[in-house]
């Protein structure tokens, strides 16, 4: 067998196998949950805080090597 044999039958084996699998997809059950759920996107509980940018690079550097 050469190389182009061996190829050829490879190609031809990983498409019969993508053939072979059943199609997935989402049963009645699935779609029938999903549209029992509602649309609306919870709040978080917590508010937007700014970063201060040097605060941030102090605690890394200091976490860096606290870890050490």
């Amino acid at each position: 067998m050469d190389r182009r044999d061996f190829l050829k039958s490879l190609v031809l084996a990983s498409c019969v196998g993508i053939m072979g699998i059943p199609h997935v997809g989402s049963t009645s059950e699935e779609v029938a949950a999903r549209e029992n759920v509602s649309s609306e996107v919870p709040m978080l509980p917590w508010g937007y805080k700014e970063i201060d940018p040097d605060e941030a690079l102090k605690r890394a550097h200091l976490a860096y090597f606290a870890s050490e």
